[in-house]
């Protein structure tokens, strides 16, 4: 199997998983995060990086469904 399809598969395996553990660690945080101190210093970086975890796991889901999206767009503003 050729390093392109490897990528690829490992991709494939993760699709959702970005969004979902993301949305779930900052849940975690904002119920516990008072009760760690490691925390409580760093909330502004670690709240920065998990955004940005969340914000690659959206464009993935984005560029992933792109066709039907660009399909869903013409549907709207073509003539029926």
């Amino acid at each position: 199997m050729e390093v392109k399809q490897k990528v690829n598969n490992v991709i494939n395996t993760t699709n959702g998983y970005k969004t979902k553990g993301t949305v779930f660690v900052m849940l975690l945080i904002t119920i516990f995060g008072n009760k760690f101190p490691f925390i409580i210093d760093n909330k502004e970086e670690i709240t920065v990086a998990i955004d940005a975890l969340l914000v690659s796991g959206l464009l993935h889901d984005l560029w992933r469904n792109r066709k039907k999206i660009w399909a869903w767009i013409t549907s709207i503003f073509s003539k029926k």
